[in-house]
Parts: structure tokens; sequence; C-alpha cells
């Protein structure tokens, strides 16, 4: 504000403006006043066309057209060659690389192959698997029949869900007991710095309350008036705060934490403001852990609901079975379930036997049945026999055969009996269970195939995407390489004159580009403008830019041409302050703007210096007065009329020389340009002022003593001379 003051007071006495002032006062008056904002810049063209370094290290400029060459459209059609750029050090990499990248695409089709390889095998080892399955079910079926087999693996099936049910359920469970334990540590954890942060605002307001009183005492020696307690108060806390610079953080800090206090913010409020003035580490742990408290909240949560349902499944798994559920242990629930062990040996008395089992029955049986013929035979045979030989008809010897024929048939029909009974109690029981053992461990076989194939695929899958990034990688720094090289070479493209550089910036702290000059990449080697599209770049102060608009029109004024005015329009405001120049004063803000310029102008160069009045607004009929004939004196506007009487006046908008005057002053008032005295001197004198009337009533009595000597040391010469 202050620069623009300065501006505005030399703008205000050029000739050309008309006023009403008459030596160092002005007449208010009434009328229409322009808002305009000024500011500098230089010009630029809106397509550039800017021919850049594209190889990703120095190289160096064989060969370049002459700055100012024209290029036409037969150049462009021709192909012609504007700048040659040094290509041996990126032909030298493109060797080394095609080595990697053939490389890389040999493991790559490798990888590939050996994925789709995984596939197949996997498929036929789950087929393998599933088969044998089938073919141990159908030997249990063989053995059993149909009915009885299928009873025992339906049996079997429901047992390997429940089970499964199990294991899901015990693994939710002890996922949402962790993540219980970790909830709590975390809350407690988050409640602890809580604690700890409260303690330490509640010391920062037991400290403040000791500074205030200093404060306080300070105040009474002092005795300051007419409002500059409050100044003088603050001047001896910045001079206590200025003895160390980590004191002055901490100090900031707490005084900030204890306004909030006052205010009745809550400890994390306060925290926070803590935080702004110089205490980050605080705010941020206490964010971090209260962030880390509520995720693990939500997710033991999540995870106690995932066991819930586990839980509940796994209870809908046992129901059906018929199975009682089991009891909880110390409170924790029990998903395993004891099942009673198939009784194989009860099924040979089952009806439904069927299959190679029913066949050795029937076989058994009809052993012992053709054994007990034999045996009735034979002893109706003995029978007859001992009747013959009673009356001598047989001889003893074929009586004794008889006898020993009834004994064999009886030894025989004993020991097909006892074969029938160890086959059911331990032949019968041996083969079904080993038939539904095997079945069993093919189910197993199964399930653990199908885990395996994953593992193998995913490992498979890992390894051909890793060979694939590779790939893909060396394969775009082989394309980026040939890019390069191809951009050695750059053609002409454009119509106009060639210009070195950005066009722009001829300031440049390398090399300039020459023909064996090292570029770097994107480094602008050529640009041919568009002068048919020029524009404007400006900086705009941060004072001001909240009153330029898109849309607003603005005139120029270029340097090389200053009587001819250009007419153009704001065409884009940054929304962010430049960085531009940012390390010559790090205090200052200005954002850029951009003013299209309406029409062409063949004599219009990149890089003319020019100024821009942007039109803001237009007040009608407002009274207005200069710039520098308003002053400030704490929150208030001053005018000093041309009796030397301030008047305290409302302010409105201002352009660089006037500012409207919206109360306090009248038409046809005449004021002064300049204040008679700034605040400050005013203020300082108010000072002195109450400084003197603080010690004038001490220093009364001795400066009437030091007269009383004085006078009696004049008169004694006097009397002395007279005698």
């Amino acid at each position: 504000m202050a620069i623009m003051i300065v501006v505005v007071l030399v703008a205000f006495f050029d000739g050309d403006e008309e006023t009403s002032a008459s030596g160092t006062t002005f007449v208010v008056k009434r009328g229409n006043l322009p808002i305009t904002v000024v500011a500098g810049g230089a010009a630029e063209s809106l397509e550039p066309n800017h021919f850049k370094c594209e190889v990703k290290s120095r190289t160096k400029i064989l060969e370049i057209v002459e700055e100012g060459y024209r290029v036409t459209k037969e150049d462009i059609e021709n192909k012609k060659v504007l700048v040659e750029l040094d290509p041996s050090e990126l032909e030298d990499r493109i060797r080394d690389q095609e080595t990697q990248y053939q490389q890389a695409k040999a493991n790559y089709a490798k990888a590939e192959q050996d994925y789709e390889i995984q596939e197949e095998e996997n498929e036929s080892d789950i087929k393998t698997a599933e088969r044998q399955v089938k073919f141990k079910g159908m030997d249990l079926q063989k053995y059993l029949g149909d009915v009885l087999a299928n009873q025992l693996m339906a049996e079997l099936a429901k047992r390997r869900a429940i089970e499964k049910a199990g294991e899901e359920a015990k693994d939710k469970a002890a996922l949402a007991k962790e993540a219980e334990r970790m909830a709590e540590e975390k809350k407690s954890a988050f409640e602890a710095a809580k604690a700890e942060q409260q303690r330490k605002v509640a010391g920062a307001e037991n400290d403040s309350e000791k500074d205030k009183e200093a404060v306080k005492e300070s105040e009474h020696e002092d005795k300051p008036k007419d409002g500059k307690k409050e100044e003088r108060a603050q001047a001896q806390i910045g001079r206590d705060e200025a003895d160390s610079a980590d004191a002055s953080k901490q100090q900031e800090a707490m005084k900030v934490a204890i306004a909030k206090a006052a205010e009745g913010d809550s400890p994390e409020a306060i925290m926070k403001a803590m935080a702004e003035q110089g205490q980050p580490e605080a705010e941020i742990n206490l964010d971090e852990l209260e962030k880390a408290a509520a995720d693990a909240a939500k997710a033991a949560k999540e995870t106690a609901e995932a066991a819930t349902a586990a839980a509940e499944a796994f209870q809908e798994t046992v129901r059906p079975a018929g199975l009682p559920l089991p009891n909880s242990v110390d409170g924790a629930p029990v998903f395993e379930v004891e099942f009673e062990p198939f009784a194989f040996a009860r099924l040979a008395d089952d009806k439904r036997l069927k299959g190679e089992a029913e066949q050795k029955k029937i076989s058994l049986e009809s052993d012992i049945l053709l054994a007990r013929n034999d045996l009735s035979t034979a002893q109706k045979e003995l029978t007859g026999t001992e009747n013959l030989r009673a009356n001598d008809f047989v001889t003893e010897m074929e009586l004794e055969q008889k006898r020993m024929n009834v004994t064999r048939c009886t030894l025989g029909l004993e020991a097909k009996r006892r074969s029938q009974e160890l086959f059911f109690r331990y032949e019968f029981p041996k083969q079904a269970e080993e038939a539904f053992a095997q079945y069993e461990e093919a189910l197993r076989k199964l399930d653990q195939v199908k885990k395996l194939t994953v593992t193998k695929l995913e490992s498979s899958r890992v390894n051909r995407d890793s060979n694939k990034s590779r790939f893909e990688a060396q394969e775009k720094e082989r394309k980026e390489l040939q890019e390069q090289l191809a951009s050695c070479k750059i053609y002409a493209t454009h119509e106009g004159l060639v210009v070195y550089g950005d066009g722009v910036n001829r300031w440049w702290r390398g090399d300039p580009i020459a023909k064996g000059t090292e570029v770097h990449y994107q480094r602008a080697i050529l640009t041919i403008p568009d002068i048919t599209q020029m524009c404007i770049k400006v900086t705009i102060h941060e004072s001001v830019v909240q009153k330029i608009e898109k849309g607003q029109k603005a005139t120029v004024t270029v340097e090389a041409r200053p009587d001819e005015k250009i007419r153009g329009e704001v065409s884009k405001v940054g929304v962010l302050p430049s960085t531009e120049n940012r390390w010559l004063n790090p205090d200052l803000k200005v954002y850029s703007a951009t003013i299209t310029i309406d029409g062409v102008y063949d004599w219009l160069k990149p890089g003319m210096t020019a100024e821009v009045e942007i039109d803001v607004d237009e007040l009608e009929e407002i009274l207005y007065v200069p710039l520098q004939a308003v002053s400030s004196r704490g929150d208030d506007r001053i005018c000093y009329l041309a009796s030397e009487e301030p008047r305290v006046v409302e302010t409105g908008q201002f352009s660089d020389k006037y500012i409207e005057i919206k109360k306090g002053l009248e038409e046809n008032d005449e004021i002064l340009l300049r204040p008679l005295e700034s605040d400050e001197e005013q203020q300082e004198k108010e000072d002195e002022e109450l400084d003197r009337d603080e010690h004038e009533k001490d220093g009364t009595d001795k400066k009437d003593n030091e007269e009383e000597k004085e006078t009696t040391e004049e008169s004694e010469p006097e009397h002395s001379e007279a005698a």
C-alpha cells in the first residue's frame, strides 16, 4: 500500500491530470471515479512454439540455424533441420540397452509359457485327484453296495462340512480376540496421551496466570495512560520472549492455549492451536493415536461380527446332523464336535448289504449249508451201515469208514462255521473300513491338490508378472532412447522467425544457445512465436488481486510505442502466489495474470516491456480525494481540513490516484494533501507529555531550590562591587 501511495504522489502532480488542487490543498469534488489496477509485465505469445531438448542428459549442439531465420512453408514441407544434437552417447546407450531388452524379453516369454504349463498341470492334477475320489468311491460301492456306500459317503460329507465350519469359526474367533486386544491397547494409549496433554495445558494456564500478575505489576509501576496499557504490557512480554527462540515459540503456544481455554474450547482444540504456534509434535501424536484407536475399534467390531456369523454358520451346520452343540470352556466357545466312529461290523447284518461283501456272505452260508447236508447224509449212511453190520451184511471196516466220514463232515461243518465267524468279525470290518479310508484319503488328497495348485499358480503368476514388469521397463526405456535419438534432429514445423531460448527470458545462468553448447533436458533451444496471438504477462500485488477477474477489459501501453494504446482482456488470474523471483523478496506476494491482446500488431514482439491498466469498476457521483490526503490513526481514517482540523472519514474503493469518501467530508471542503503529522509522531508527543506530567511535580521543588541558589550566587557579586 505504501509503494502504491508513493507512485500515486508522482502521478497526481502530473500535468496531464486535472485536479482541483491548489498548492498543498484539494477541494473535495463529486463525480465519476474509474477504479483501475496498474501492473507491469512483458509481452508473450500465446502460442510460443518452443523447441526443447528431449534428450534426458546433457548433450552438445552440433548444428543450429541462425537466430532470426524465417521458417517458410517450403521449409516445413522439406523437413528442414533447425537443430542437430550429438547422438553418440545415445547410440552407445541403445546398444547396451538392447542386450538387456532381449534378455528381459526371453525371460518374460519363458515365464509366460511356464504359467500356461502350470495351469495345465494344475488342471491335470485336480482331475487326477477327482478321479481317485471317484474310483475309491466306486470301490466302496463295489464292496458294500450302492445304498450303504452312499450312506457312508453322505455321512462323511456332513462331518467334513462341520469340521470346515468349525475351523473357520475358530479362526474368526481368534482374529476377533486379537483385534479386541489391539483396540483396547490403542484406546488406552490415546487416553493416556490425552490426559498428559490436558495436564500440560493446565500447567500452561498456571504459568500464564503468573505472567499476567507480572504484567499487572509492570503496569502499576509504569502507569501508562490513554490506551497505552495493553501496548506496554505486550511490549514487556515481547522483551521477555526475546531471550530465546525456543522460549518464544513455547510462550506463543501457551498464550494461544490460555486464550482458547478462556473461550471454553476443548482440550483437543487447545492442542491444535498450540500445534499451529510451533508445537506440532503433541497434536500430531494425539491425532494419530485417536485415529489409530478409532480404526482399531472399527476393525474389532468388524472381526467380532464376522466371528459371530461364523459361529452361527457352524451351529447351523451341526443342527441338521442331529449332533449336540459343544459346550464352552471357561466362557470361550468350542467349535469341535466329537463324532462316533463308524460301526463297520454292524453292516454285516444290514439287509441293505450288497456287493462283494454280500457275495462273500452268501458263499460262506452256502458252504455251511453244503457241509450240513454232507453231515446229514453221512449220519444217515452211518445209521444204515450200523444196521447192516448188526446182520453181518457189511464188514467192520466199512462201518469204520462211515464213522470216519461222519467225523470228517462234522469237522468240515465246524470249519465252515468258523470261517463265516472270522470273516464277519475281522475280515469284513477290515475290508469295509479300508475301502472307506481310501475314499476319505482321496478326498483329503483332493483338498491338498487344490491348495497346492493355487500356491503353484500364484508363484508362477508372480514370476510371470515380475518378468513382465522388467520387460515392460526395458521396452519403455528402449522406446524412450529411440525417441530421444530421433529428437536429436529438430525439424521445422511452424512458420515464423527463429528465436534462441524460450523467447522471453534472455538472461540465462548457463551457456548461451550456440553451436557447441551443451544443453540439458527440457531446456528451450529454439522458439518460433506466433505473433498473431499475443498477450501480456503481469504480476498483481496481493492487496489488489481480489479485484481482478477474468473478462475485465484493460489498456496496454508498450514502452516501444508509448503513444499507442492497445486494448485487451484479462484471460487468466493465478490462484496461488507466483514463485518466480520469490528468492529476491520472500515477503512479497504477487499473482500472475494474463491479458490477451485484441487484434494483431506486427511491431509487437515477445519480451517487450508493457504497462497494463485493468478496468475494475467505475463509481458514479461519489466524493473523492487524493490518496495521499488520507492517513491512519489507529483504526480510523483521518483527513485534515485546510484549517488543520482532523476529520474522521469512511473510505471506499480507490484507484491509483484517488479514493472514495463515503462519510466525513462534504463537497467543496478544502483539505490538506498531506497530514500535519503522522500518528506515530502524535503518539510519541502524547507519551512525552504523559512523562512530563508524571515527573513535573517531583521536579518542581528541585527546580525552585536551584533557582534560589542561582539568585543568591548572582546577588553576591553585586553586593561586592557596590561595597
